[in-house]
């Protein structure tokens, strides 16, 4: 068991100890963000106003005289959570439907894969703005626009996987025995395919992080006064040339935690996919 976790862990690549250490600080961070600085993200101080980055400040402030480091970890902190949850919420979805589809085929594989090309039809940032215009701004809100369509992508790679096993001779030897489908999929078909989920799942966390950003940009995400990166940026871009610093804070870390599970992603994919390397 030991040999075998040396072994991996000589297999993880450079790359993807740059991707572990950048999410594992921002996770560090967001978990610390009220131990971090004295301040709390809602708190204003108009006398400093746009005040560049100090010792009390150590990212400046915004327009309201508001610790921008403060605002960025709770932003942080939400965007990491919403990533979890929604990932978290599709793979459970999209999991259960492709598995299922590709493992009964006939009418029901029909029907549950016709209902996800009706979802995947519509173009994702538009189909989040038309539930979030419904649903009016909000953390649940931002939940349900990102998972009534962000199943369908694992819905779909499931299935393949599925379809690819189902009809191994140890899946038919499972059959001959007497074995139930049910415990066939749980045995046998489920820890066939959860390293490619799994590898998707990682990669797939950057996508909700970029969609509340996008969404919070356009003033349809959580509600002022909570703190989000997007929001951040929309608040501060008509000041970007006199306090530049209000901007580029949130806009490096959206980049550094979606860089970080990207590189994640990959290197888990190498490490857990064989296809890869054939």
């Amino acid at each position: 068991m030991q040999e075998n976790m040396i072994e991996l862990l000589k297999s993880i690549s450079g790359l993807t100890w740059i991707g572990i250490i950048i999410v594992s600080i921002l996770i560090l961070l967001a978990i610390s963000a009220p131990y971090i600085t004295p301040y709390t993200p809602v708190e204003q101080n108009l006398f400093n106003q746009h005040q560049p980055p100090s010792m009390s400040h150590p990212l400046g402030t915004d327009f309201f005289g508001r610790d921008i480091l403060t605002r960025v970890l709770y932003g942080l902190r939400l965007s990491l959570t919403l990533g979890v949850i929604v990932v978290s919420i599709n793979a459970v979805i999209g999991v259960i439907l492709g598995v299922v589809g590709g493992y009964f085929g006939g009418w029901l594989d029909e029907i549950i894969m016709r209902i996800t090309d009706i979802f995947l039809a519509f173009p994702t940032l538009l189909f989040a703005l038309a539930i979030m215009a419904v649903l009016g701004q909000g953390f649940r809100g931002l939940i349900i626009a990102m998972t009534l369509k962000g199943w369908t992508t694992f819905a779909r790679l499931s299935r393949s996987e599925v379809l690819a096993v189902k009809n191994l001779d140890y899946i038919s030897s499972a059959h001959s025995m007497g074995a139930s489908s049910l415990r066939i999929i749980l045995s046998h078909v489920l820890p066939n395919i959860a390293s490619v989920i799994f590898v998707y799942a990682s990669l797939a966390i950057a996508t909700p992080i970029l969609g509340e950003a996008a969404l919070s940009f356009l003033g349809l995400g959580v509600p002022p006064p909570t703190p989000s990166l997007g929001r951040l940026l929309a608040e501060e871009r008509a000041h970007m040339l006199r306090a530049w610093w209000a901007v580029v804070s949130p806009g490096m870390v959206i980049m550094l935690a979606v860089l970080g599970f990207n590189l994640i992603g990959d290197g888990l994919r190498d490490i857990l996919d064989p296809k890869v390397n054939v």
